[in-house]
């Protein structure tokens, strides 16, 4: 399978790890991000009480102009750390102050022929994250446990429902990030994100 990143260190600790922190926009970007985001509003249909997605919302035009916003703002960047890769609509994540906007452990849904390719996402802070509001925790390597695994939305059980605590509790590690950086990760990379507090 032929390399994710153009830097040989940064695709050495992905394919270890299953993800890594690179920095990705300036402060002056985030800020441009930021003003767009209030300009556009949150995803009409967002109740403000958990974490919620744009590209969840069912308003086909608001996500047309997210995703130019977004893949605007971050094409310079991805082409220069990323090795010919495609990107896919790209969106706003909210997580609302609250104790419903954690996220349990998990996979992310397979979006490619996992045997022939590798998918990931580029989550890009747009507010320093930490344990207050609900940074990402990561297991590392845990993208390599079950190659033959397959993902989809309730169509499969959850491969680790039964070692869940376990793997929290003695595997997880968090990943804060400084706005303006993203964790890359490989959609099979067990992960989860604490409530915003």
């Amino acid at each position: 399978m032929r390399a994710t990143f153009r830097d040989p260190e940064l695709q050495a600790a992905f394919e270890r790890d299953g993800y890594v922190t690179v920095p990705m926009l300036s402060a002056e970007e985030v800020s441009d991000l930021v003003r767009a985001f209030d300009e556009l509003g949150p995803a009409p249909g967002d109740p403000h009480l958990a974490c919620h997605s744009s590209f969840h919302s069912s308003d086909t035009a608001y996500k047309r102009a997210v995703d130019a916003t977004v893949t605007g703002a971050l094409a310079p960047h991805l082409e220069r750390t990323f090795d010919r890769q495609r990107s896919l609509p790209s969106n706003f994540i909210v997580k609302w102050p609250s104790g419903m906007s954690g996220f349990g452990l998990h996979q992310d849904l397979t979006l490619v022929d996992e045997h022939r390719f590798r998918s990931c996402e580029v989550w890009v802070a747009l507010d320093d994250t930490d344990a207050a509001n609900g940074q990402l925790w990561m297991v590392p390597g845990s993208h390599t446990w079950l190659p033959e695994n397959v993902r989809g939305i309730n169509g499969f059980g959850f491969a680790f429902h039964q070692v869940t605590r376990r793997i929290i509790d003695e595997l997880a590690r968090p990943v804060p990030v400084p706005a303006g950086h993203a964790v890359v990760f490989n959609h099979a990379t067990l992960h989860f994100s604490l409530p915003n507090r």
